[in-house]
């Protein structure tokens, strides 16, 4: 564009300069386009780069997976059943004092089958809480002497067919040493369990309609 406008002013010019003597070693000089250098190319960044040095000087990542330990809530025993706990432990095992470190509570949890249960883990013995009531205080203790069975021979119970005998002949014969184990095995054939789950449920219902 540059080189046009000055071609066309020496054409204007042309006849003024022959008079005058003037430009006539005129020489339009066009600077050449300057060059642009191709810039080195730079490697590749994203968010989360960071230098080699920094990147080595990073600690090995733990292999393999983490273990989390979930913090469960801790249960106290109730005093009425840790105190018939205690009891059939002198009375039946006076020699296994270490099985006063169980705790012994009613259940948190609505039971419909389960009148009690053994963790021998975690030395827990929960009763259903539907057996807290003063006509059933005569079968707790026959149904916690069957949870100290568990206790005692913990893990170490037999096999019979590939499985653990949990009710089985060694744990029948412990059993049977209990003079009121076949009255509560009596009580719940003929219903007594589960009339005591109805009337809990009965109850229950009836302080809701009360809130």
């Amino acid at each position: 564009m540059f080189t046009k406008r000055v071609r066309s002013l020496i054409r204007r010019l042309s006849p003024l300069s022959r008079q005058l003597g003037l430009f006539e070693r005129l020489t339009v000089v066009i600077p050449p386009p300057k060059r642009q250098h191709a810039e080195p190319a730079r490697p590749p960044t994203t968010r989360n780069w960071a230098p080699q040095s920094a990147v080595s000087a990073l600690p090995p990542l733990t292999q393999g997976p983490i273990n989390v330990r979930r913090a469960g809530k801790s249960r106290i025993s109730d005093s009425k059943l840790s105190s018939i706990w205690a009891e059939l432990i002198q009375q039946f095992f006076p020699e296994r004092t270490e099985l006063l470190a169980y705790t012994v509570a009613w259940s948190t949890r609505r039971q419909r089958r389960t009148l009690a249960s053994c963790n021998l883990r975690r030395k827990l013995v929960n009763v259903a809480l539907e057996l807290n009531r003063p006509d059933c205080d005569q079968w707790l203790r026959p149904l916690l002497y069957h949870e100290l069975c568990h206790a005692v021979l913990g893990e170490s119970i037999g096999r019979e067919g590939g499985r653990r005998a949990w009710h089985g002949r060694e744990f029948r014969e412990l059993e049977r040493r209990h003079p009121h184990i076949k009255a509560l095995d009596l009580w719940m054939k003929q219903g007594g369990w589960k009339h005591v789950v109805r009337s809990h449920r009965s109850q229950q219902a009836a302080k809701a309609r009360l809130k």
